[in-house]
């Protein structure tokens, strides 16, 4: 297992769970329904699926298939990682843009968005991983 590329895509799967809570914060804000989750937790599920194919694929091809994650070890570690990076990302993020400390609720309720969301996206990764691109 390469643990340096383990790490960079839990961070990048960490990274991709923020914008997309973000970016289904400004989807609800836009649609002005009375319920957030209806609307914020499928965006960010799609966005974090796409986004992260996305990076999984760039860095494949930079690195030239050395990026890839290889073994149930390397899928599980960044799964893991992305739960730790999240609130490294998301803490100081909240308090630059908002002037003070998220609660550990925000941090605890994106906790039960990336458990499964982060599955689907691996499981993503992981096919687009096995197929060949000439």
């Amino acid at each position: 297992m390469k643990y340096f590329y383990v790490l960079l895509h839990g961070l990048a799967l960490a990274a991709v769970n923020v914008g997309a809570v973000l970016v289904g914060f400004a989807f609800y804000k836009i649609s002005r329904t009375a319920y957030q989750l209806a609307v914020q937790v499928p965006v960010a599920v799609m966005i974090s699926v796409a986004g992260f194919a996305t990076w999984y694929f760039i860095a494949g091809r930079v690195a030239r298939g050395a990026s890839a994650l290889r073994g149930p070890a390397a899928y599980f570690g960044t799964y893991a990682l992305a739960f730790a990076w999240f609130p490294a990302a998301f803490v100081p993020l909240h308090y630059v843009t908002q002037g003070y400390l998220t609660s550990f609720a925000n941090i605890y309720y994106t906790w039960l968005f990336q458990a499964p969301a982060n599955v689907l996206t691996l499981a993503v990764a992981y096919q687009a991983g096995r197929r060949r691109v000439p």
